[in-house]
């Protein structure tokens, strides 16, 4: 299971209806229109490194507000520190290899490290490839792409675009009729995420905050406060460490 830390970060789910078209549209022109809403195809395609630096604001007051700092490189790079007070949860993924580290920034050597399960590496790794592949499926990953039809879904007529990975697991998005822009997203877990708000970023538009969904309660909410592109990485920032050594957390 992902770590209670770990904020359910936006981009990669989706759901299932009846289509009302009597020719259905294809589902890549829905996602072709949707990438347009999001960027030129020039800067969408020439997105390499992403930086987010945010919070996450549970529903519920009485747990702490997390901040986060997200890192991730074209292809399938990602580091996700998730800080609550003190304590700090690292996950890395490098290629192949991924870990997590727990640790206490008030306690010396208090670092504990494990390897990502075959579960996680799998999530985590998607959650990668989404960063940069703007409603696209994972095709060389064996992700299948199918439309399955219109719904009423939050104030709008959706079409909803599956996307099945190799173990069965789907995600679903609806994307409105009227222009194809996003309205939401659902994965595997049943957690649905809403986008709020807009910042154009090199070229790109993103959220000003994410909003996290489970049977229509309000889970939390992400806010992205600084959204960098294309900027010059830390050397080292997505080396998956051996547990002898001693790791940076948030430089």
């Amino acid at each position: 299971m992902p770590s209670l830390f770990r904020p359910v970060i936006f981009l990669a789910t989706f759901f299932v209806g009846v289509s009302l078209y009597a020719v259905p549209p294809a589902a890549e022109d829905i996602v072709a229109r949707a990438r347009a809403l999001r960027g030129v195809e020039s800067c969408l395609e020439n997105l390499v490194t992403l930086q987010i630096s945010g919070r996450i604001i549970p529903a519920t007051p009485d747990i702490p507000e997390a901040k986060v700092i997200l890192t991730a490189r074209r292809p399938l790079s990602q580091r996700l520190e998730v800080r609550i007070d003190d304590l700090v949860e690292t996950t890395i993924l490098n290629g192949m290899r991924s870990c997590m580290i727990r640790s206490n920034s008030s306690v010396k050597d208090s670092h504990q490290m494990r390897s990502l399960s075959s579960r996680e590496a799998v999530r985590f790794r998607l959650s990668t490839l989404n960063f940069f592949s703007f409603y696209r499926p994972d095709s060389a990953g064996g992700q299948i792409l199918t439309y399955a039809g219109i719904v009423f879904h939050r104030g709008e007529r959706c079409h909803q675009l599956v996307y099945t990975c190799p173990d069965g697991s789907r995600t679903i998005r609806f994307f409105a009729v009227s222009d194809c822009r996003l309205i939401s997203e659902r994965n595997c877990r049943g957690i649905e995420t809403v986008e709020m708000g807009e910042q154009a970023v090199g070229g790109i538009r993103f959220p000003k905050k994410i909003e996290s969904f489970e049977d229509g309660r309000l889970l939390h909410t992400f806010v992205l406060d600084k959204v960098r592109v294309n900027k010059p990485l830390r050397s080292g920032v997505f080396t998956v460490p051996v547990k002898s050594q001693v790791i940076s957390i948030g430089e």
